[in-house]
């Protein structure tokens, strides 16, 4: 008797476990909840749509039935029930041939299929709602723009009053700007156009009011209203347009550059191990890490080629212990870690390995917004970026010129200011021309660029020499999405001119790459740590399959 009690005792708690088990891969309580009123919801709006069809079926009775009843027949009210009616079935389809389906398969896995389901069946319900309510909409609309005409007439001509003040002032904005920089007259003018589309179906709208509130004893007061609302809404609009595209123009009238003005990267090793003992009574083996360990490029280098799971071992042989390391012994001294830190008491045997390497990388700018010139600290960059940037300090990596919009700015890597020359005119074989920047000038029968006083902070960035021609027809002749670096390579990490300027010469990154400043003047470029540019942080992630006891 008692084998059988314990027989259905488990039968019965395998049974509360697969229900308990079912219960948590079911569906969400909340989910549930919405579905299981979906039906009531859909009861209750076929009411409300019966109950307003109702009222425009009674609008003979209605105080205003004289008022009202041109403008019923005239707009047809009555297909807006039957359009209420078309998308309640369409909720009531979904309802039956998708959404109880899978409430009823009750599968966790099926909820956000669901909650998608119940946004459309409420959108549905929602577009059947407001047409339903159209009719009671229209009526109270036409009434009170019947009993509140002359203040409606008012208020629309005010707002065509600002629409046109909206645009003048734009367009003095605009024809400023296209005076100012004539290569954005095209999309200027395509602008000024863009808002007088606007403002002339306000004017239409206009008309139509006009025409409207000049025949008091025959008004349409449908055309009436709807034309206020039309022109609320086009001021709108224009106040919209006006504020994105006033925006852009002052974008034209800002300049800004961005001067790597020096870089440093740090390289990580953490080193992780294994220790064990092989004694008949030994517990577990234990692994743990050592802190981080700051090394220079080559040793990371070293590490990153590096083709071995194990680096070291430690083994114990008839009572004495022997280290073996499958590195070089200055690569292993470099890590500057004790084998037996925080040793396992009664251990006699670890390995060692590389658990992970990784990279922190930084930059510092200069940045130049408008005339003003502003220094950053050391910024930490992603390693992909501070790679990608090596090869430019001393170089503008962002600039955006006066007469340009954001989107226009220039991210390959350049000489500073060399963006912001005018293009020259040539006079007899002399580059003449200026711009806000400065002005073409001669001297000793060459043609060079001469910044105004508050843009020689450009030539503060660079070296000694000023641009000439020959350096902005090199420029014009660049490939577009690569960096350009000058006559003979002269700018940038590996540009001889980089270094005759103080800034650059005691950087940080000079002192520290004294091979990439010998390179600038020798003209052989170093790769310096070639084998770990561009390489993944999570690339370098280290570690054995199995380790210990």
């Amino acid at each position: 008797m008692k084998s059988d009690n314990k027989a259905i005792y488990r039968v019965l708690t395998s049974l509360l476990v697969i229900l308990m088990i079912s219960g948590c891969n079911g569906l969400p309580d909340n989910l549930v909840r919405e579905v299981e009123l979906m039906a009531y919801a859909q009861k209750q709006h076929q009411g409300f749509i019966k109950r307003e069809e109702k009222a425009l079926q009674d609008l003979d009775s209605h105080q205003q039935s004289v008022f009202l009843q041109p403008y019923a027949s005239k707009e047809n009210w009555a297909q807006f029930f039957i359009k209420a009616t078309e998308q309640l079935n369409l909720a009531e389809q979904l309802y039956r041939s998708k959404i109880r389906p899978v409430f009823d398969e009750d599968d966790q896995k099926s909820a956000a299929a669901l909650r998608i389901l119940i946004k459309q069946f409420k959108q549905q319900l929602a577009d059947s709602k407001k047409s339903a309510s159209h009719t009671s909409e229209r009526i109270a609309f036409l009434i009170k723009t019947r009993d509140s005409a002359p203040a409606v007439y008012q208020q629309a001509t005010q707002a065509l009053l600002k629409l046109k003040t909206i645009q003048e002032q734009f367009n003095n904005k605009a024809h400023q700007a296209i005076a100012d920089y004539k290569n954005k007259s095209d999309d200027i003018n395509q602008r000024i156009t863009g808002l007088k589309t606007i403002v002339d179906a306000g004017e239409l709208a206009g008309d139509l009011l006009n025409q409207q509130y000049s025949q008091a004893d025959s008004r349409d007061y449908a055309i009436f209203g709807d034309a206020a609302e039309n022109i609320t809404g086009i001021l709108k609009n224009a106040k919209s347009y006006f504020f994105k595209n006033s925006s852009k123009l002052d974008e034209l009238y800002k300049s800004y550059v961005k001067v790597l003005a020096d870089q440093q990267v740090e390289y990580y090793i953490v080193i992780r191990r294994a220790s064990w003992c092989n004694g008949e009574y030994c517990n577990e083996g234990s692994t743990r890490s050592y802190s981080a360990v700051k090394v220079d490029g080559k040793v990371f280098e070293y590490f990153d080629q590096l083709n071995v799971n194990t680096i070291a071992t430690l083994r114990q042989s008839w009572g004495s212990q022997t280290f073996k390391s499958a590195i070089k012994d200055d690569m292993w001294r470099a890590l500057g870690i004790s084998r037996s830190s925080n040793w396992q008491r009664g251990h006699t045997e670890a390995d060692y390995w590389v658990d992970k390497m990784y990279v922190k990388a930084y930059h510092k700018y200069v940045e130049v917004n408008n005339n003003e010139m502003s220094e950053t600290g050391w910024v930490n960059v992603d390693e992909a970026l501070y790679w990608k940037q090596y090869e430019n300090l001393g170089m503008a990596i962002l600039t955006k010129p006066y007469g340009f919009y954001e989107e226009d700015s220039l991210t390959d890597a350049q000489p500073v200011g060399m963006a912001t020359i005018a293009e020259p005119v040539m006079k007899d074989g002399v580059a003449t021309g200026s711009n806000q920047y400065g002005e073409w000038r001669q001297s000793n029968g060459h043609s060079f660029w001469f910044y105004y006083g508050m843009y020689r902070i450009f030539g503060d960035l660079t070296g000694p020499s000023r641009y000439g021609y020959n350096d902005w027809n090199g420029y014009r002749g660049r490939r577009n999405g690569f960096g350009y670096y000058g006559h003979n390579n002269r700018y940038g990490t590996f540009g001889a001119s980089t270094y005759s300027n103080n800034r650059y010469r005691n950087s940080q990154f000079a002192i520290r790459n004294t091979d990439a400043v010998n390179s600038a003047h020798t003209g052989r470029k170093t790769s310096g740590t070639a084998s770990v540019r561009g390489a993944s942080s999570s690339s370098r992630n280290r570690g054995p399959s199995s380790r210990g006891k």
